[in-house]
């Protein structure tokens, strides 16, 4: 299941999976998937109003909690599909590696098979780059709940506190 709506429109992505077939997909995909926390700073202004306007501090505490279990949700679901396709990926790495074994032991004294070889490494490359968007999420994530820390947490107190979900 793929749709790409926007956060700051109101609306959430919701995503089973990303593709891990085409990586220029998947890059795409993840980076729609990542607009809230491209615009956190407008999310909170939007969100929380200044103490001058919200004497009480509900419409803040509200705003706070509501983009904390966004933030929550869109974290959980980039990381849940990232892990997806590393997975995906190492299966495929691993299958490959078996083949390219079996081969090269069927091959001896006949010459090799490239095709084979640049099929490993193309898939050895994307695992790389599903890793390194795996880590790129866990430094976007730790920056996004950091600076939402600091503007809400005189207003909302999470219940798991500030942690990113799943660390």
């Amino acid at each position: 299941t793929l749709q790409a709506h926007s956060p700051c429109a109101g609306t959430f992505i919701i995503m089973a999976s990303l593709p891990c077939h085409d990586l220029l997909l998947f890059q795409k995909l993840l980076q729609e998937m990542r607009t809230i926390d491209d615009k956190i700073t407008y999310e909170l202004n939007k969100r929380v109003p200044t103490p001058s306007f919200d004497e009480q501090g509900q419409a803040g505490r509200d705003g706070c909690k509501e983009l904390f279990g966004q933030l929550s949700q869109a974290y959980q679901q980039r990381t849940q599909a990232i892990q997806g396709c590393v997975q995906s990926a190492t299966e495929n790495v691993r299958q490959l590696q078996g083949a390219s074994a079996a081969d090269a032991r069927s091959q001896q004294g006949k010459g090799k098979s490239d095709a084979g070889k640049t099929d490993l490494r193309q898939a050895q490359q994307r695992l790389k780059q599903y890793k390194r968007e795996l880590s790129a999420e866990r430094v976007l994530a730790a920056r996004t709940f950091k600076f939402f820390k600091e503007r809400c947490q005189t207003l909302y107190q999470p219940e798991g506190g500030y942690e990113m979900p799943g660390q």
